[in-house]
């Protein structure tokens, strides 16, 4: 027959005591209501929600029973961003909300959740003055961001470009291209194609100033009548010149003769001759004119179409130049919004490191007494008891049965007969 024996190690009563009381404080639960106190009973993280609370500090009930909740309150803005008042001058509020648009209960003591600062009134303003505003219907309001500012500069140096463009074609002409708009080229009396100083095959213009079959623009339309002024004169001339001959005929006595229709004839044949010279002389100078008027036109078009052109350049370069600087004010305000984002974010930090202390300084503390018992001198009590277990006559009926049957004892098992 076996003997049990148990031993146990007691501590001294003050000890134990004392131990008891930490765990109580700590976790205890009632034997007889099941409720749980102590500070380990809820965690310390979260706080107390808050209700709403009649004058003798009894909740208030909705119509179907609940607490109302107090919900965090922020102040209202209209939009344009600015705190909303009352007739009395008394700033109206609203509830807060989270990122998914649900209030925020008011909570007691606990220690705030981890969070991230949100953007700040600077880096508000940068991302408005950059992509602009929108209103409470989340449409974007025309005219109010910056992205894209540079475009009217860009519209007017293409209209600048465009007018530079159409003064020099009216200089050069338009290029001319072939009916499968291949460019076609100067060609000289030969037939061959005329080549820059750099090698590189000339197109033919047509319609500019400097076409010479344009000169019809410059030709003065009074030439023709000069010339027929100035033959009129010539005429007049030969006319006088031949009543001069024709009087010294009579006076010779040679009038009515051969002599004087030779006389007559030649004299006709050099106004004749005099007025197609005269005639022709005027009109090559007015060709010539024309022509140089022409290419004096061309040259004063091509340098103001450089010119437009060279304007159109400086006022996309004034566009990009004005882009680049507001995008610097830009990132320069959002910086300013970001050092006061991480100023806030530190504080928020820190303040949450404090509450997290407080929360678990009871903690600490019965920690420092659990520290202190399990350095005190233990003095422990040993205690012993001895006793007999009672045999139980079912188990030795089949430890005898075990034993009986075992290999090589010459029993054969039982049948089972019952199909079980």
């Amino acid at each position: 027959m076996s003997t049990v024996q148990k031993t146990m190690q007691l501590q001294p009563e003050y000890i134990e005591t004392f131990i008891k009381n930490i765990l109580a404080n700590v976790y205890d639960v009632d034997p007889e209501t099941g409720e749980v106190s102590g500070i380990g009973a809820t965690s310390p993280l979260y706080g107390v929600p808050q209700f709403e609370l009649d004058a003798e500090g009894n909740q208030v009930l909705d119509a179907e029973g609940n607490p109302i909740p107090i919900y965090k309150q922020i102040p209202k803005l209209d939009d344009a961003g600015n705190v909303m008042k009352d007739a009395d001058g008394n700033v109206i509020t609203e509830n807060e909300t989270d990122i998914y648009g649900n209030p925020i209960q008011e909570v007691k003591g606990g220690v705030a959740p981890p969070d991230v600062v949100g953007f700040t009134d600077p880096q508000i303003r940068a991302i408005e003055m950059l992509a602009g505003k929108y209103d409470a219907e989340g449409n974007y309001i025309e005219g109010t961001g910056g992205l894209g500012a540079y475009k009217k500069s860009f519209d007017k140096a293409q209209d600048l470009m465009d007018l530079g463009l159409g003064a020099f074609q009216k200089a050069v002409g338009t290029p001319q291209f072939d009916a499968e708009g291949k460019p076609i080229y100067q060609k000289d009396a030969q037939g061959n194609t005329v080549f820059d100083s750099e090698g590189n095959p000339i197109q033919a213009m047509s319609g500019g100033f400097a076409d010479p079959s344009q000169y019809k623009q410059f030709y003065n339309p009074y030439v023709e009548q000069v010339i027929d002024t100035t033959q009129a004169d010539i005429q007049r001339a030969g006319d006088i010149q031949g009543i001069g001959q024709r009087a010294q005929m009579v006076a010779s006595g040679a009038f009515g003769g051969s002599r004087q229709a030779v006389t007559e004839q030649e004299v006709q044949r050099n106004v004749e001759a005099q007025k197609a010279k005269t005639g022709g002389e005027l009109r090559a100078r007015a060709f010539e004119n024309a022509i140089k008027m022409g290419q004096n036109a061309a040259n004063l078009f091509g340098n103001l179409g450089t010119g437009i052109g060279s304007l159109a350049t400086q006022q996309g370069a004034l566009g990009e130049s004005a882009q680049a600087s507001f995008l610097k004010d830009v990132n320069a305000l959002f910086n300013v919004g970001t050092l006061e984002q991480q100023q806030l974010q530190a504080q928020y930090d820190v303040d949450r490191a404090a509450q997290l202390e407080e929360a678990y300084e009871p903690f600490a503390r019965f920690g420092f007494m659990r520290d202190i018992v399990s350095g005190l001198p233990s003095g422990v009590t040993g205690a012993a008891a001895t006793y007999q277990p009672t045999l139980n006559p079912i188990g030795n009926i089949f430890s005898t049965a075990s034993n009986i049957y075992k290999p090589g004892s010459g029993l054969a098992p039982t049948k089972n007969v019952s199909g079980a």
